[in-house]
């Protein structure tokens, strides 16, 4: 059930308030080559394919070469969604580096004037840093104003530096317990929903954006696959509410051929049509069902 979209969606959005929820999802590494659902996702898979490989092995047949049916659907079939779907990757990829690049760029300008002001060399963060904490001239008038000498003002202001880096700290902890709390969570409930619809699969849900959207609106699990999925829930429903029906009907008829005629009940029966159910027409066969399913006995 785990897989890497865990590492691509805002998991925090699930978290909020400590409710239920939490994603991250469908692109990590294995997405930059175009290959959704991979990762642990895919690892997770890997004991049934190599269960179901040994198998076939057993038996005398082939052992599928998974490799070569990837390929040759990417090459073949869905060239041009898997085309698609590797740029679509790489141009987010680009424009985050184009952004850093340029957030850099701008940060640089600014060392530089620093290592110029304390004849540094431009990469010589710490260097920078230590002479800005020990530049008194920076703090004597905002140290003036506060009524202090200039150390004790330094002193207070590192003390407030140290006290916001820890907090800072602190609460990147805290989101990351909340992210992993949140994830086992939507783990749990994926295993529930699982447990009760085997056609559902979290990887392949979780390529639906309206599917992520009503996640993050805190949404139950269940109840945006049985949203989402209500035509195919109740279609199935239906076929085996028909076919348990179907088997009551025949077991049925297949009693009542097996039991002694009586009180001259076969003499009269042969007498009379008897209802031919090999021959008979849809609706008949319906309208048994129905009459069947409201607890009526069917006797032919």
């Amino acid at each position: 059930m785990i897989c890497n979209w865990k590492q691509q969606f805002d998991i925090q959005r699930f978290a909020e308030g400590g409710a239920a929820g939490g994603a991250a999802a469908a692109a990590g590494s294995a997405a930059d080559a175009g290959q959704p659902g991979e990762g642990a996702g895919a690892g997770a898979q890997s004991a049934p394919n190599a269960a179901q490989t040994g198998q076939d092995t057993a038996a005398g047949e082939t052992p599928r070469d998974l490799k070569a049916e990837f390929d040759a659907l990417v090459k073949g079939e869905y060239k041009g969604e898997f085309d698609a779907r590797v740029q679509k990757i790489i141009n987010q990829r680009f424009a985050k580096a184009k952004a850093a690049e340029e957030a850099n760029g701008k940060m640089q300008a600014a060392m530089d004037v620093l290592a110029q002001r304390y004849s540094l060399k431009a990469d010589d963060y710490d260097g920078i840093a230590a002479a800005l904490n020990d530049d008194q001239k920076l703090y004597e008038e905002a140290a003036g104003e506060a009524g202090m000498d200039v150390k004790q003002f330094m002193r207070v202001q590192q003390l407030e530096r140290e006290n916001a880096r820890y907090q800072r700290q602190q609460a990147e902890l805290a989101q990351r317990r909340q992210m992993d709390q949140a994830y086992q969570r939507l783990m749990q409930e994926a295993d529930g929903v699982k447990a009760q619809y085997p056609a559902f699969d979290l990887n392949a849900e979780m390529q639906d954006p309206d599917f992520v959207r009503l996640l993050r609106a805190q949404v139950p699990l269940k109840t945006i696959y049985e949203v989402r999925h209500q035509d195919e829930i109740l279609g199935g429903a239906m076929q085996y509410t028909a076919q348990k029906v179907a088997a009551k009907v025949a077991a049925g008829v297949s009693a009542n051929r097996g039991r002694p005629a009586e009180n001259g009940a076969a003499a009269s029966g042969a007498s009379g049509a008897r209802f031919d159910v090999a021959h008979s027409t849809k609706e008949q066969r319906m309208a048994l069902i129905r009459r069947a399913a409201n607890g009526e006995r069917i006797e032919f």
